[in-house]
Protein backbone atom coordinates (compact mmCIF):
# COMPACT_ATOMS: atom_id res chain seq x y z
CA UNK A 1 0.00 0.00 0.00
CA UNK A 2 1.30 3.22 -1.00
CA UNK A 3 -0.71 5.51 1.44
CA UNK A 4 -4.09 6.06 3.29
CA UNK A 5 -6.30 9.02 3.44
CA UNK A 6 -6.91 10.09 7.46
CA UNK A 7 -10.17 11.83 7.76
CA UNK A 8 -10.97 13.31 10.75
CA UNK A 9 -14.99 13.57 10.56
CA UNK A 10 -16.14 11.78 13.14
CA UNK A 11 -16.96 12.45 17.05
CA UNK A 12 -15.17 8.82 19.00
CA UNK A 13 -11.88 8.20 17.22
CA UNK A 14 -9.21 6.85 18.96
CA UNK A 15 -6.54 9.26 20.05
CA UNK A 16 -3.74 10.29 18.10
CA UNK A 17 -0.99 8.25 20.23
CA UNK A 18 -2.79 5.43 19.46
CA UNK A 19 -3.36 6.17 15.35
CA UNK A 20 0.01 6.82 15.11
CA UNK A 21 0.87 3.53 17.06
CA UNK A 22 -1.78 1.52 15.00
CA UNK A 23 -0.30 2.82 11.53
CA UNK A 24 3.48 1.82 12.52
CA UNK A 25 1.87 -1.29 13.53
CA UNK A 26 0.21 -1.91 10.04
CA UNK A 27 3.42 -0.08 8.57
CA UNK A 28 1.63 2.01 6.34
CA UNK A 29 4.32 4.92 6.14
CA UNK A 30 2.10 7.72 4.27
CA UNK A 31 -1.06 9.42 5.08
CA UNK A 32 -2.72 12.94 3.92
CA UNK A 33 -4.63 14.65 6.55
CA UNK A 34 -7.19 17.32 5.09
CA UNK A 35 -6.00 20.43 7.02
CA UNK A 36 -3.10 21.23 8.74
CA UNK A 37 -4.67 20.57 12.42
CA UNK A 38 -1.30 21.33 14.96
CA UNK A 39 -2.02 18.71 17.49
CA UNK A 40 -2.22 16.22 14.62
CA UNK A 41 1.25 17.19 13.23
CA UNK A 42 3.13 17.49 16.64
CA UNK A 43 1.73 13.52 17.09
CA UNK A 44 3.37 12.27 14.32
CA UNK A 45 6.74 14.30 15.05
CA UNK A 46 9.33 11.59 14.99
CA UNK A 47 7.37 8.87 14.13
CA UNK A 48 8.67 8.29 10.42
CA UNK A 49 5.61 8.59 8.67
CA UNK A 50 4.99 10.88 5.87
CA UNK A 51 2.65 13.16 5.86
CA UNK A 52 0.82 15.03 3.06
CA UNK A 53 -1.35 18.44 4.57
CA UNK A 54 -4.63 20.30 2.54
CA UNK A 55 -4.65 23.70 1.75
CA UNK A 56 -8.47 24.62 2.97
CA UNK A 57 -10.69 25.91 0.19
CA UNK A 58 -11.02 29.24 2.53
CA UNK A 59 -7.58 30.00 1.61
CA UNK A 60 -7.53 30.09 -1.78
CA UNK A 61 -8.96 32.69 -3.11
CA UNK A 62 -6.47 35.44 -0.89
CA UNK A 63 -3.58 32.50 -1.54
CA UNK A 64 -4.35 33.75 -5.06
CA UNK A 65 -4.00 36.78 -4.55
CA UNK A 66 -0.94 37.37 -2.61
CA UNK A 67 2.11 35.18 -2.09
CA UNK A 68 2.94 36.70 1.10
CA UNK A 69 -0.18 35.20 2.22
CA UNK A 70 1.32 31.78 1.19
CA UNK A 71 4.13 32.13 2.45
CA UNK A 72 2.69 32.91 6.02
CA UNK A 73 0.50 30.15 5.84
CA UNK A 74 3.58 28.24 5.40
CA UNK A 75 5.43 29.95 8.12
CA UNK A 76 2.65 29.00 10.52
CA UNK A 77 1.22 25.57 9.54
CA UNK A 78 4.25 24.07 7.83
CA UNK A 79 7.91 24.99 8.17
CA UNK A 80 7.32 24.51 12.25
CA UNK A 81 7.10 20.79 12.64
CA UNK A 82 9.63 20.23 9.98
CA UNK A 83 11.86 18.23 10.09
CA UNK A 84 10.73 16.01 13.03
CA UNK A 85 7.04 16.03 11.28
CA UNK A 86 7.65 14.32 7.97
CA UNK A 87 5.14 16.65 6.02
CA UNK A 88 5.62 15.84 2.39
CA UNK A 89 3.17 17.69 0.38
CA UNK A 90 0.67 20.70 0.24
CA UNK A 91 -2.61 19.68 -1.38
CA UNK A 92 -3.97 22.58 -2.87
CA UNK A 93 -7.05 23.11 -5.14
CA UNK A 94 -7.19 23.43 -9.10
CA UNK A 95 -6.56 27.27 -9.14
CA UNK A 96 -3.70 28.09 -10.67
CA UNK A 97 -2.63 31.45 -9.02
CA UNK A 98 -2.90 29.79 -5.78
CA UNK A 99 -0.98 26.58 -6.55
CA UNK A 100 1.76 29.02 -8.15
CA UNK A 101 2.10 31.50 -5.27
CA UNK A 102 2.43 27.94 -2.38
CA UNK A 103 4.86 27.14 -4.69
CA UNK A 104 6.89 30.32 -5.07
CA UNK A 105 6.84 30.79 -0.96
CA UNK A 106 8.01 27.02 -0.38
CA UNK A 107 10.38 28.22 -3.00
CA UNK A 108 11.72 30.86 -0.88
CA UNK A 109 12.06 28.87 1.92
CA UNK A 110 14.33 26.99 0.37
CA UNK A 111 11.35 23.58 0.68
CA UNK A 112 10.29 22.52 -2.56
CA UNK A 113 12.63 19.75 -2.88
CA UNK A 114 11.31 18.57 0.56
CA UNK A 115 7.24 19.55 0.73
CA UNK A 116 5.48 18.69 -2.99
CA UNK A 117 2.32 20.95 -4.42
CA UNK A 118 -0.20 18.83 -5.09
CA UNK A 119 -3.26 19.23 -6.72
CA UNK A 120 -5.86 15.86 -6.69
CA UNK A 121 -8.59 15.70 -9.70
CA UNK A 122 -11.65 13.75 -9.81
CA UNK A 123 -12.82 11.87 -13.01
CA UNK A 124 -15.00 14.31 -13.19
CA UNK A 125 -12.64 16.43 -15.10
CA UNK A 126 -12.49 13.76 -18.20
CA UNK A 127 -15.51 13.91 -20.85
CA UNK A 128 -15.26 10.00 -20.82
CA UNK A 129 -13.35 7.30 -19.64
CA UNK A 130 -14.39 4.16 -21.83
CA UNK A 131 -12.42 3.43 -23.71
CA UNK A 132 -9.35 4.85 -22.53
CA UNK A 133 -7.98 5.02 -25.71
CA UNK A 134 -10.88 7.96 -26.25
CA UNK A 135 -10.38 9.49 -22.81
CA UNK A 136 -10.22 13.42 -23.05
CA UNK A 137 -10.44 16.53 -20.80
CA UNK A 138 -13.99 18.24 -21.10
CA UNK A 139 -13.70 20.99 -23.45
CA UNK A 140 -14.76 23.25 -20.69
CA UNK A 141 -11.90 22.76 -18.29
CA UNK A 142 -9.29 22.77 -20.38
CA UNK A 143 -9.00 26.86 -20.31
CA UNK A 144 -8.28 26.27 -16.37
CA UNK A 145 -6.18 23.02 -17.11
CA UNK A 146 -4.11 23.79 -18.97
CA UNK A 147 -1.91 26.18 -17.22
CA UNK A 148 -2.32 23.49 -14.37
CA UNK A 149 -0.57 21.05 -16.14
CA UNK A 150 2.09 23.16 -18.01
CA UNK A 151 2.73 24.51 -14.22
CA UNK A 152 3.19 20.96 -13.16
CA UNK A 153 5.05 19.77 -16.46
CA UNK A 154 7.33 22.52 -15.43
CA UNK A 155 8.15 21.49 -11.67
CA UNK A 156 7.92 17.73 -12.11
CA UNK A 157 4.90 17.36 -10.33
CA UNK A 158 2.37 14.49 -10.60
CA UNK A 159 -1.11 14.17 -11.57
CA UNK A 160 -3.50 13.27 -9.03
CA UNK A 161 -6.97 11.80 -9.44
CA UNK A 162 -9.03 10.57 -7.22
CA UNK A 163 -10.36 7.13 -8.47
CA UNK A 164 -13.38 5.38 -7.67
CA UNK A 165 -14.74 2.33 -9.07
CA UNK A 166 -17.45 1.92 -6.53
CA UNK A 167 -18.90 5.90 -7.64
CA UNK A 168 -18.76 4.64 -11.54
CA UNK A 169 -20.34 1.51 -11.52
CA UNK A 170 -21.22 0.67 -7.61
CA UNK A 171 -20.54 -2.92 -8.60
CA UNK A 172 -17.45 -5.02 -8.02
CA UNK A 173 -15.34 -4.82 -11.87
CA UNK A 174 -11.55 -5.88 -12.26
CA UNK A 175 -10.09 -3.25 -14.08
CA UNK A 176 -11.59 -0.36 -14.20
CA UNK A 177 -8.96 1.06 -11.65
CA UNK A 178 -6.84 0.24 -14.61
CA UNK A 179 -8.69 1.75 -17.15
CA UNK A 180 -9.53 4.94 -14.99
CA UNK A 181 -5.51 5.61 -15.17
CA UNK A 182 -5.37 4.84 -18.42
CA UNK A 183 -7.66 7.06 -19.48
CA UNK A 184 -5.83 10.01 -17.01
CA UNK A 185 -2.83 9.04 -18.97
CA UNK A 186 -4.21 9.04 -22.42
CA UNK A 187 -6.45 12.25 -21.50
CA UNK A 188 -2.75 13.77 -20.64
CA UNK A 189 -1.18 12.58 -23.71
CA UNK A 190 -3.83 14.49 -25.79
CA UNK A 191 -3.31 17.51 -24.12
CA UNK A 192 0.22 17.50 -24.42
CA UNK A 193 1.41 16.17 -21.33
CA UNK A 194 2.33 12.77 -21.63
CA UNK A 195 5.16 12.76 -19.58
CA UNK A 196 3.52 13.89 -16.43
CA UNK A 197 2.93 10.61 -13.96
CA UNK A 198 -0.69 9.84 -12.81
CA UNK A 199 -0.81 8.79 -9.24
CA UNK A 200 -4.22 8.07 -7.63
CA UNK A 201 -4.61 10.55 -4.54
CA UNK A 202 -7.74 8.67 -3.30
CA UNK A 203 -9.26 5.27 -4.13
CA UNK A 204 -11.68 2.48 -2.02
CA UNK A 205 -14.75 0.75 -1.89
CA UNK A 206 -17.46 1.34 1.14
CA UNK A 207 -18.51 -1.56 3.83
CA UNK A 208 -21.98 -0.20 3.72
CA UNK A 209 -24.39 1.53 1.92
CA UNK A 210 -28.08 2.52 1.43
CA UNK A 211 -30.51 0.28 -0.10
CA UNK A 212 -29.55 2.27 -3.50
CA UNK A 213 -26.06 1.31 -2.90
CA UNK A 214 -26.07 -2.89 -3.88
CA UNK A 215 -22.41 -2.90 -3.75
CA UNK A 216 -21.24 -1.34 -0.79
CA UNK A 217 -20.40 -4.40 1.22
CA UNK A 218 -17.51 -5.52 2.92
CA UNK A 219 -17.31 -8.25 0.57
CA UNK A 220 -16.45 -6.35 -2.02
CA UNK A 221 -15.02 -3.47 -0.12
CA UNK A 222 -12.66 -6.45 1.03
CA UNK A 223 -12.19 -7.65 -2.55
CA UNK A 224 -11.27 -4.23 -3.40
CA UNK A 225 -8.95 -3.30 -1.35
CA UNK A 226 -6.92 -6.66 -1.01
CA UNK A 227 -6.63 -6.76 -4.93
CA UNK A 228 -5.19 -3.26 -4.55
CA UNK A 229 -2.54 -3.65 -2.10
CA UNK A 230 -1.55 -6.86 -4.22
CA UNK A 231 -1.41 -4.77 -7.45
CA UNK A 232 0.38 -2.30 -5.42
CA UNK A 233 2.98 -4.74 -3.80
CA UNK A 234 3.76 -5.92 -7.51
CA UNK A 235 5.07 -2.32 -8.41
CA UNK A 236 3.87 -2.68 -12.03
CA UNK A 237 2.62 0.10 -14.03
CA UNK A 238 -1.09 -0.47 -16.39
CA UNK A 239 -1.49 -1.49 -19.54
CA UNK A 240 -0.84 1.64 -21.06
CA UNK A 241 2.22 2.57 -19.11
CA UNK A 242 3.75 -0.56 -18.12
CA UNK A 243 7.17 0.81 -17.00
CA UNK A 244 5.88 3.09 -14.84
CA UNK A 245 5.03 1.46 -11.14
CA UNK A 246 1.62 2.07 -10.19
CA UNK A 247 0.76 4.77 -6.49
CA UNK A 248 -1.96 4.83 -4.92
CA UNK A 249 -3.94 5.96 -1.22
CA UNK A 250 -6.06 4.30 0.05
CA UNK A 251 -9.92 6.48 1.11
CA UNK A 252 -10.02 5.57 4.34
CA UNK A 253 -8.15 5.16 7.45
CA UNK A 254 -11.27 4.92 9.51
CA UNK A 255 -15.13 5.13 9.06
CA UNK A 256 -16.18 8.68 9.90
CA UNK A 257 -19.76 8.78 11.35
CA UNK A 258 -20.20 12.49 10.68
CA UNK A 259 -19.71 12.51 7.17
CA UNK A 260 -23.00 14.08 5.39
CA UNK A 261 -24.24 11.85 2.15
CA UNK A 262 -25.58 8.31 1.80
CA UNK A 263 -24.56 5.71 4.23
CA UNK A 264 -21.68 4.64 1.84
CA UNK A 265 -19.38 8.03 2.44
CA UNK A 266 -19.37 7.28 6.19
CA UNK A 267 -18.21 3.43 5.87
CA UNK A 268 -14.93 3.86 3.43
CA UNK A 269 -12.42 3.23 6.38
CA UNK A 270 -10.43 0.19 6.80
CA UNK A 271 -10.74 0.51 10.61
CA UNK A 272 -13.90 1.47 12.91
CA UNK A 273 -14.09 5.07 14.66
CA UNK A 274 -13.64 2.76 17.68
CA UNK A 275 -10.08 1.30 16.12
CA UNK A 276 -10.73 -1.63 15.25
CA UNK A 277 -10.31 -3.34 12.45
CA UNK A 278 -13.88 -2.91 9.40
CA UNK A 279 -13.13 -5.85 7.81
CA UNK A 280 -10.37 -8.06 7.08
CA UNK A 281 -8.17 -7.17 3.93
CA UNK A 282 -4.89 -9.73 4.48
CA UNK A 283 -2.29 -7.02 3.26
CA UNK A 284 -2.32 -4.01 5.76
CA UNK A 285 1.71 -4.86 6.77
CA UNK A 286 0.58 -8.19 8.65
CA UNK A 287 -0.02 -11.39 7.65
CA UNK A 288 -3.35 -12.12 6.93
CA UNK A 289 -3.85 -13.93 9.83
CA UNK A 290 -2.78 -10.64 11.58
CA UNK A 291 -5.68 -8.38 10.39
CA UNK A 292 -8.27 -9.86 12.16
CA UNK A 293 -9.75 -7.23 14.24
CA UNK A 294 -9.37 -9.55 17.30
CA UNK A 295 -5.60 -8.10 16.87
CA UNK A 296 -4.84 -5.16 14.97
CA UNK A 297 -7.48 -2.88 16.53
CA UNK A 298 -6.47 0.62 18.98
CA UNK A 299 -8.86 -1.38 21.57
CA UNK A 300 -6.62 -4.29 21.71
CA UNK A 301 -3.22 -2.01 21.88
CA UNK A 302 -4.63 -0.19 25.04
CA UNK A 303 -6.17 -3.23 26.46
CA UNK A 304 -2.75 -4.88 26.10
CA UNK A 305 -1.13 -2.00 28.44
CA UNK A 306 -3.66 -2.12 30.84
CA UNK A 307 -2.42 -5.30 32.51
CA UNK A 308 0.48 -3.32 34.22
CA UNK A 309 -0.77 0.08 34.40
CA UNK A 310 1.43 3.17 33.09
CA UNK A 311 4.84 0.25 33.54
CA UNK A 312 4.14 -1.59 30.06
CA UNK A 313 4.57 0.27 27.00
CA UNK A 314 1.94 -0.81 24.80
CA UNK A 315 4.11 -0.29 21.68
CA UNK A 316 6.43 -2.84 22.56
CA UNK A 317 4.00 -5.40 24.06
CA UNK A 318 1.94 -5.32 20.57
CA UNK A 319 5.02 -5.76 18.29
CA UNK A 320 6.25 -8.37 20.60
CA UNK A 321 2.80 -10.19 19.88
CA UNK A 322 2.90 -9.59 16.13
CA UNK A 323 6.09 -11.33 15.97
CA UNK A 324 5.13 -13.97 18.69
CA UNK A 325 2.15 -15.10 16.03
CA UNK A 326 3.88 -13.91 12.71
CA UNK A 327 5.37 -16.42 10.31
CA UNK A 328 1.35 -17.65 9.08
CA UNK A 329 0.86 -18.42 12.87
CA UNK A 330 -2.70 -18.16 14.29
CA UNK A 331 -3.22 -15.56 16.13
CA UNK A 332 -5.11 -16.20 20.18
CA UNK A 333 -8.86 -15.79 19.43
CA UNK A 334 -10.05 -12.30 21.45
CA UNK A 335 -13.80 -11.62 22.83
CA UNK A 336 -15.60 -8.33 22.40
CA UNK A 337 -14.13 -7.90 26.29
CA UNK A 338 -10.33 -7.20 24.46
CA UNK A 339 -7.48 -9.44 26.11
CA UNK A 340 -5.00 -8.90 28.79
CA UNK A 341 -2.21 -11.08 27.34
CA UNK A 342 0.99 -9.89 29.85
CA UNK A 343 4.53 -10.46 28.92
CA UNK A 344 4.88 -11.98 32.51
CA UNK A 345 6.14 -16.02 33.15
CA UNK A 346 3.79 -18.02 33.47
CA UNK A 347 0.42 -18.78 30.95
CA UNK A 348 -2.11 -16.07 30.06
CA UNK A 349 -5.70 -16.76 29.09
CA UNK A 350 -7.93 -14.27 27.37
CA UNK A 351 -10.27 -12.42 29.04
CA UNK A 352 -13.99 -14.65 29.19
CA UNK A 353 -12.37 -17.35 28.31
CA UNK A 354 -10.69 -20.35 29.80
CA UNK A 355 -8.78 -21.00 26.72
CA UNK A 356 -5.15 -20.63 27.96
CA UNK A 357 -2.21 -19.30 25.18
CA UNK A 358 1.42 -19.85 25.28
CA UNK A 359 3.17 -16.15 26.70
CA UNK A 360 6.16 -14.56 24.94
CA UNK A 361 8.19 -16.01 28.46
CA UNK A 362 7.02 -18.88 28.21
CA UNK A 363 7.83 -19.87 25.16
CA UNK A 364 11.65 -19.07 25.42
CA UNK A 365 14.13 -21.89 25.27
CA UNK A 366 13.50 -25.65 24.50
CA UNK A 367 10.19 -25.80 25.09
CA UNK A 368 9.22 -23.80 22.80
CA UNK A 369 6.95 -25.59 19.65
CA UNK A 370 8.59 -25.65 16.48
CA UNK A 371 6.05 -23.35 14.82
CA UNK A 372 7.13 -20.75 17.56
CA UNK A 373 11.55 -20.93 16.95
CA UNK A 374 11.60 -18.01 15.08
CA UNK A 375 10.76 -15.04 17.74
CA UNK A 376 14.32 -13.97 18.46
CA UNK A 377 13.29 -10.43 17.15
CA UNK A 378 10.05 -11.08 19.54
CA UNK A 379 12.39 -12.12 22.32
CA UNK A 380 14.57 -8.96 22.55
CA UNK A 381 11.25 -6.90 22.78
CA UNK A 382 10.56 -8.69 25.36
CA UNK A 383 13.27 -8.03 27.36
CA UNK A 384 13.07 -4.24 27.30
CA UNK A 385 9.45 -4.43 28.61
CA UNK A 386 9.17 -3.45 32.19
CA UNK A 387 6.70 -4.83 34.18
CA UNK A 388 5.44 -4.90 37.65
CA UNK A 389 5.56 -8.08 39.65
Amino acid sequence: MYGINYGRIAYNLPSLKSVVTLLKAAKIKNIRIYDVNHEVLTAFNGSGIEIVVGLGSEFLTEMGVNEDRAMSWIKENVQPFLPGTSIRGIVVGNEILATKNVYNALDRLDLTKVVQVQSPHSLGVFANLFPPSSCTFKEDIVPYMKPLLQFFSQIVSPFFINAYPFLTYMIHYDNVFDAQIDAAYVALEKAGFGKIQVIVSETGWPSRGDESEAGASKKNARTYNNNLCKRLAKRKGTPYGPKIPMKASVFALFNENLKPGGTSERNFGLFKADGSVAYDIGCIGLNPCLAASSLLSVKMITLAASSNEHTVDAYQKLYAMIDLYGDNQQHPSMTGMGSNVGLHSGKATIVGSSKPILNPVVVIGKGRPPYLRKSSTMEKRVLKVKTNK
